[in-house]
């Protein structure tokens, strides 16, 4: 049976094992996530809830044999989603679903909870999407949102899926599922109240306590300015803290959105009953974002770089390898005095890029051992010695000190206020409304080559070598050319910070034009790379010349104008992003614009594109 196809994931140097989906009798073959279910409270670790997951054995990219329910943490479905496949704990391949976007209405107007349990004609037919066995009792009865998107069509996301994807990161989730709201607003909010001066009055200030992870700003500043999101939050506490005869929960998950706005998402089409079935969310975003604000310390930090272990994390090892890589584990506490350490899922977009404010605060010296369950106990810097192995996304009240504790979160592809997101969103808009110039818009990567769906995702470099000292010789430098690793390791300004290079491919009728841009600082005012714009007279062993050319870009510390005057292999020019008067914001689609103008030009063509102004 084919349900979709699966397209393999490159092993890595950091593979991140799920210790709950290995060993006998779970990991002698490969197994596909299939649907979320029931959640359940967990004996061992209070902390840490568990979800009935549903898997299906893969062969050859096919669905064979029989399903199989296992349960993980609740706290981890982020670095579990469903389409992906696992073996011996480690994830090798994923779901290659489609990719849409739709306008919604967040608001109770807008959507309904739907259960597959019961209903004679199913929006999911059996024959199309199988599910519920063999253990139907942990799966019937999970919810869903039905978005109605007019036309009598709809959208389907299972209730867990929205939660895991828009609830912020493991640490706010797992306050949501296991602790009373009290508590919850005690932890989260309890500095915030504090919060009083002029400009905290005129926006939606925050504390951002030092227990959550960044990108949980939105879902922070509307639970504590807006009671729709306060009610949502309120219900989930109300739910996990309750349970039927045999401790299942169905989570209810709504929206903590009340307005319209935007939703984008993987999965299928179901054509029998106009649904679109979506298995993951990518980004959403209201129509308008409140002016949000936020507060935090401004401290040296001693966590680990926050791309340390990055999605997916993967490998085919045999099972006779030793497990030396780390583990993520279900049921044990890390150390209370353990340091952070912080795992990427899958990147998430804040759709119509909110501004966020930011004011840094002087650090109070705070005792953690008067506050070891207080929402600001890793302000210091005192720390007990750990395990690089295991780590656990379970409340640190452990007494052992040889599990570390791990927070899980979605990234931007881009920051919501880079230069590079804006760019890729132009050229597509742009793409659109020259179809018949325009056939396909593609952005690269280092381990999959160009693709032509999906989230880009940026190649990370550094602006200087690492090691200066290093001799340097043509035999090694052509090694380095050959060699060149997935992703460059990045220390500029806050070393938890990466930057990153977004490389586009427009295909037009007759020729490619490729578009190399740099990531920007956020934290350096007036900075200003030149991108670069080229054409390719031969595309023989593509992928080695963008690897030597991102090197040359490497050695010359990012600047690109040397490059394009010494180019050899077709047509190139440096180009700068078009600022708006007063240069307040930029102007993505004018920068595109400038682009391809210039382009038409050198290759001596002319095509009536159109743009925005036409």
């Amino acid at each position: 049976m084919k349900i979709f196809d699966f397209e393999p994931i490159e092993p890595q140097s950091d593979l991140l094992v799920m210790d709950s989906l290995r060993g006998h009798p779970f990991a002698d073959r490969q197994r596909a996530v299939m649907w979320y279910g029931a959640i359940h409270q967990n004996k061992n670790d209070r902390s840490q809830p568990l979800a009935t997951v549903l898997f299906h054995d893969v062969n050859d990219g096919r669905f064979y044999g029989e399903f199989r329910c296992r349960k993980v943490s609740a706290l981890n479905l982020g670095l579990l989603p469903i389409g992906s496949v696992w073996y011996e704990g480690r994830m090798v391949s994923q779901a290659r679903f489609t990719t849409k976007q739709f306008k919604v209405d967040f608001s109770h107007r807008g959507w309904e909870y739907y259960t597959l349990n019961g209903d004679k004609e199913p929006l999911v037919p059996p024959n199309v999407y199988p599910l519920f066995y063999p253990c139907k009792n942990d799966l019937a009865g999970s919810w869903m949102l039905k978005f109605f998107l007019g036309n009598d069509q709809i959208l389907l996301i299972p209730s867990l899926v929205f939660f895991t994807r828009c609830y912020g990161s493991s640490a706010l989730r797992r306050h949501f599922l296991t602790l009373p709201w009290a508590e919850i607003e005690n932890r989260l909010f309890s500095k915030s109240e504090e919060l009083n001066d002029e400009e905290a009055n005129n926006n939606w200030a925050i504390f951002l306590p030092s227990t959550a992870h960044k990108s949980d700003v939105h879902i922070l500043a509307h639970i504590k300015y807006d009671n729709y999101a306060t009610l949502q939050v309120k219900h989930i506490a109300a739910q996990a803290l309750s349970s039927d005869e045999n401790n299942r929960i169905f989570l209810k998950v709504a929206p903590w959105l009340s307005q319209k706005g935007k939703i984008s998402v993987s999965g299928f089409y179901i054509r029998e009953t106009k649904t679109f079935l979506a298995l993951n969310i990518l980004g959403i975003g209201p129509d308008r974002y409140p002016p949000y604000l936020v507060y935090k310390y401004h401290t040296k930090t001693i966590n680990l770089p926050e791309d340390e272990f990055s999605y997916p994390s993967s490998s085919t090892q045999t099972p006779n390898d030793e497990y030396s890589d780390p583990e993520l584990l279900d049921n044990k506490s890390p150390s209370r005095n353990s340091r952070l350490m912080k795992f990427s899922e899958p990147d998430f977009e804040w759709i119509n890029e909110p501004i966020i404010k930011s004011k840094k605060l002087a650090r109070e010296h705070l005792s953690r051992k008067n506050n070891s369950k207080a929402e600001d106990k890793k302000l210091t810097n005192l720390e007990t010695p750990t395990s690089d192995d295991t780590f656990s996304t379970s409340e640190a009240y452990g007494s052992s000190g040889n599990t570390t504790e791990a927070l899980t979160h979605s990234k931007q592809p881009t920051e919501s206020i880079d230069k590079l997101w804006s760019l890729w969103k132009a050229i597509n808009d742009i793409a659109k409304k020259n179809k018949e110039h325009i056939t396909a818009v593609y952005h690269y990567d280092i381990t999959n080559g160009f693709c032509n769906s999906g989230i880009p995702r940026l190649i990370n470099f550094p602006l200087k070598r690492e090691n200066n000292n290093t001799e340097k010789n043509n035999n090694t430098k052509e090694q380095h050319n050959r060699t060149l690793p997935r992703r460059f390791p990045l220390i500029y300004g806050n070393p938890e910070k990466r930057r990153g290079l977004l490389l586009v491919k427009l295909s037009l009728a007759n020729t490619d034009i490729y578009i190399i841009d740099i990531q920007h600082r956020t934290d350096v005012s007036g900075e200003s790379f030149a991108g670069l714009a080229f054409t390719l007279t031969s595309t023989e062993n593509l992928d080695d010349f963008l690897r030597s050319l991102i090197d040359s870009i490497i050695a010359n510390n990012g600047h690109v104008r040397s490059i394009a005057k010494n180019w050899r292999n077709g047509k190139a020019f440096a180009y700068y992003h078009v600022d708006s008067p007063g240069k307040k914001v930029t102007m993505p689609e004018n920068t595109v614009r400038i682009i391809l103008v210039k382009m038409m030009k050198f290759l001596g063509i002319n095509l009536p594109l159109k743009f925005r102004n036409n």
